[in-house]
């Protein structure tokens, strides 16, 4: 299971991430987690993002243990093989994606608990007609919203 004792969890590289000024995320990696969030429905999608510096190169998708609407778990074999190939790509361990797919695109009582700090969240929502990506910090039971960059 993925939580924040998981081995391994400084991943590639050890880079911490610097939010000052937002995270840059490709809108083909956007569009890469939207799609998977859509096939994954009604059930939450779930991955990993890993890149440099303040910017995503790479999404990771895994698959949610769980198969809920609600919650997601990622098997901590396959997230030490994704961390394994995100060394192998000289990226760093940026973050978690997952899906709410009748919820708003807030972190839930589970996201903030289970949270690494140095870490981003993004969430999509499914719940209105259009979803939604939303970017977090969380760090202690502190949610800040991280401003996402869409470049070419």
């Amino acid at each position: 299971m993925l939580n924040r004792h998981s081995p391994n969890i400084k991943g590639a590289a050890g880079d911490k991430f610097p939010f000052s000024h937002g995270i840059r995320l490709p809108r083909k990696l956007y569009g890469q987690m939207l799609g998977h969030g859509e096939k994954e429905l009604p059930y939450e999608a779930c991955g990993l993002l890993s890149g440099s510096k303040e910017s995503i190169k790479t999404v990771w998708k895994a698959i949610n243990n769980q198969r809920k609407r609600n919650s997601f778990e990622i098997n901590e074999a396959q997230f030490t093989s994704i961390l394994y190939d995100m060394v192998k790509k000289k990226e760093c361990f940026m973050g978690i994606y997952h899906s709410h797919p009748t919820a708003p695109p807030i972190p839930s009582n589970d996201d903030i608990r289970h949270a690494f700090p140095d870490k981003v969240y993004f969430i999509i929502s499914y719940a209105k007609k259009k979803p939604t990506i939303k970017c977090y910090k969380i760090n202690k039971g502190k949610v800040l919203p991280i401003r996402i960059i869409l470049t070419d």
